[in-house]
């Protein structure tokens, strides 16, 4: 399904981050102070958006415009690429705006469906554009797995630092990279299975239910 997305804001501007420092420090049993917060947040920014990378999604909140081009008639859902749905903005359909009740949503999964008279038909083959707001509001929108499962990637890395410290805490780090950081975990002492897994299985576990299903 040959489709194209613009975003319509500046990226800059997103909010990427899945959870807060002060959870962070939470977690950590620490109080803040401003050097080291600020590395926190570096910390939260970069993992979030490899956990982004790795469920093949972006998290944040934003504003879309996606244009599908139809070469099959009678499609009944279009698979929005963002989701949660938070508002549908306009449909048109060649060129035509269509009624707010010409369709309906699933904000959850993204699928939009065509409604009304017509929607036993399905969408026509053509151009189909549609105009939404998709995502979660960052970082205090974000699912409570997502927000743990970014916690948890900055504990687990913190530990492999104090073991490699420390001379040797039976943990070795492999390679993953988001710009400029690269992680990957490695347990010399689990079997060779377990060793081939890119993230810890806690957090593979917690961001499991939100990786895009592709179809």
């Amino acid at each position: 399904m040959p489709h194209s997305i613009a975003i319509s804001e500046d990226d800059t501007s997103t909010v990427y981050d899945l959870t807060t420092v002060a959870a962070v420090n939470a977690a950590l049993g620490v109080d803040g102070n401003t050097e080291d917060d600020a590395e926190t947040a570096d910390e939260i920014t970069a993992n979030s958006k490899i956990i982004g990378e790795i469920c093949d999604r972006v998290f944040a909140s934003r504003d879309v415009v996606e244009t599908f081009l139809l070469h099959e008639c009678w499609i009944h859902g279009l698979p929005l690429t963002h989701y949660p749905v938070s508002a549908i903005s306009s449909v048109t359909v060649g060129g035509v705006a269509q009624q707010a009740s010409d369709y309906k949503v699933d904000p959850d999964s993204g699928l939009l469906w065509r409604w009304g008279a017509m929607g036993c038909y399905g969408w026509p083959r053509g151009e189909i554009v549609v105009s939404y707001t998709a995502g979660y509001d960052l970082p205090d929108g974000a699912p409570a797995s997502l927000a743990q499962a970014c916690i948890d990637m900055i504990l687990d890395v913190r530990a492999i630092a104090a073991a490699s410290a420390a001379g040797g805490g039976g943990v070795m780090v492999k390679d993953i990279q988001h710009g400029d950081r690269r992680v990957q975990f490695f347990d010399v002492n689990a079997s060779a299975s377990a060793t081939n897994a890119a993230i810890p299985a806690s957090v593979a576990a917690l961001i499991a239910p939100f990786r895009r299903i592709v179809v």
